[in-house]
């Protein structure tokens, strides 16, 4: 068995290596600048893991949608239907054209630059909204902590403090972002792993639990919400393709993506089903599992001390994935600014760290504004617009796997001709999103969208 599961890895990891000199040229006419290649496949793994989950913080709320049974179902299959297709597609792509620009890069290869402006604007505006949800559950995760309710000022102030610390670290270079990533995913990962040997050693653990298939005793009451448990999952396990922004500042591209999307993914696996299994045994009343659950059911299982150990978690989890979220984004605007869809002065690299600096600023100026909107609508617009670039990333490597197949691989999604099966489900899973989405995050995301078009007559005007 243990050599079956050798070969499936290999299979999935290892690139499949193809004329390396064409693939150089096409990389180093590119882009006249780029920064260094600092990233090694140890920070590649940390900045990944905090670009899709940042440990098991905001699965809790999939517990109040469905009996445990399908909960737990759900995050064994949903996670290899969509986020692994799009660690397979990003691995792919990133190795083919191994310059920091992910989608815009790939976009453009495929067709053109007006697909590439929009799935670029689409990423980008996305990456605004989304990360200005971050230092909001900082802040929120630390006054739960201390329980004070300061005033809206004070608490913008400390969001602010988010954004520009983590800022400065990003214009330091990528390579202490993936330093950082690292000693945040410990700290992260370290309050789960005492809330589970903790349940093992008081006896806590009940199997029984694990395969109810109704709603039973005082959970009885309780609905079905198919479409929340669907979305959570998604949402929990989102993010691969946000690290082929990075692919220009990637040590051996086509060995470090592979290893890395692979190891990530289990690693994502492990953190979200491992405390959902010992959590619904500590706290059987589903129907109260909303986000930030985990610290009631550390204080439920261990005390305050647990509790405030997995607070510290959730603070620490919401600095590391801003900080390798505005990581992506800042490559994204400056990719943008080189190929001249932004203007060419944030394309410009600091004189000493080689980071894209002005895009940082800009990046962080943008989202100091935005964070004085509510949560919810920071979400809706977050979700419609990065189901828009996921589904045009999916177009494009097929497009790309069609109509370009000489183009170099390093390394080849398995399945040969039948590797596109790998985007069926993904896409599906895309369009059923939009498809559930009320009428108001309907129009607020093709609204949003529909600005990209202008932007782009805009642009070409001047």
């Amino acid at each position: 068995m243990k050599d079956e599961d050798d070969e499936v890895l290999r299979l999935l990891t290892d690139p499949i290596i193809d004329d390396l000199s064409a693939h150089n040229s096409f990389s180093d006419t590119t882009h006249k600048v780029s920064p260094p290649r600092v990233l090694s496949l140890i920070s590649l793994i940390g900045i990944t893991y905090f670009c899709v989950a940042g440990g098991g913080y905001g699965s809790e709320v999939a517990v109040s949608s469905a009996p445990p049974f399908y909960v737990l179902l759900g995050f064994l299959i949903v996670p290899w239907l969509w986020g692994f297709p799009m660690s397979l597609v990003t691995a792919e792509l990133s190795c083919a054209i191994p310059e920091d620009g992910g989608c815009v890069l790939w976009a453009q290869r495929a067709f053109g630059d007006f697909v590439a402006f929009q799935v670029g604007y689409y990423s980008w505006v996305s990456s605004m909204v989304d990360l200005c949800l971050y230092p909001k559950m900082f802040t929120s995760y630390l006054l739960s902590m201390t329980g004070t309710t300061p005033s809206f000022m004070y608490t913008y102030l400390m969001q602010i403090g988010v954004v520009w610390g983590m800022a400065g670290l990003n214009i330091w270079g990528v390579e202490l972002v993936g330093i950082v990533s690292d000693i945040f995913g410990v700290v992260v990962l370290l309050p789960f792993i005492v809330l589970i040997i903790t349940a093992l050693v008081k006896g806590k653990v009940d199997p029984k639990v694990w395969v109810q298939t109704k709603w039973i005793g005082e959970n009885s009451s309780n609905g079905y919400q198919w479409s929340l448990l669907l979305s959570t999952i998604v949402w929990c396990t989102s993010g691969f393709d946000g690290v082929g922004q990075l692919a220009g500042e990637v040590k051996d591209p086509p060995r470090s993506y592979p290893k890395g999307m692979v190891f990530t993914m289990i690693l994502t696996l492990v953190s979200y089903i491992f405390p959902l299994l010992i959590g619904m045994c500590i706290d059987q009343n589903f129907a109260s599992w909303q986000d930030g659950h985990f610290s009631n059911v550390s204080s439920m299982l261990g005390g305050q001390w647990l509790s405030l150990m997995m607070g510290i978690g959730g603070t620490v989890s919401a600095l590391g994935l801003f900080n390798c979220l505005s990581c992506n984004a800042a490559r994204n605007l400056f990719v943008m600014a080189e190929s001249g869809f932004v203007p060419k002065v944030l394309d410009k690299l600091h004189p000493t760290r080689h980071t894209p600096f002005l895009s940082i600023i800009v990046d962080g100026i943008i989202i100091s504004v935005l964070l004085i909107l509510p949560f919810d609508q920071l979400l809706v617009l977050d979700v419609v617009l990065y189901t828009f670039t996921i589904l045009i990333d999916y177009i494009v490597w097929a497009k790309l796997k069609w109509s370009d197949p000489d183009m170099p691989r390093p390394y080849k999604i398995p399945g040969g001709r039948f590797a596109y099966i790998w985007i069926v489900a993904p896409i599906g899973i895309c369009i059923f999103n939009f498809v559930i989405c009320d009428l108001t995050t309907k129009i607020y995301g093709l609204s949003a969208s529909g600005m990209g078009l202008v932007f782009y007559g805009i642009r070409h005007l001047l």
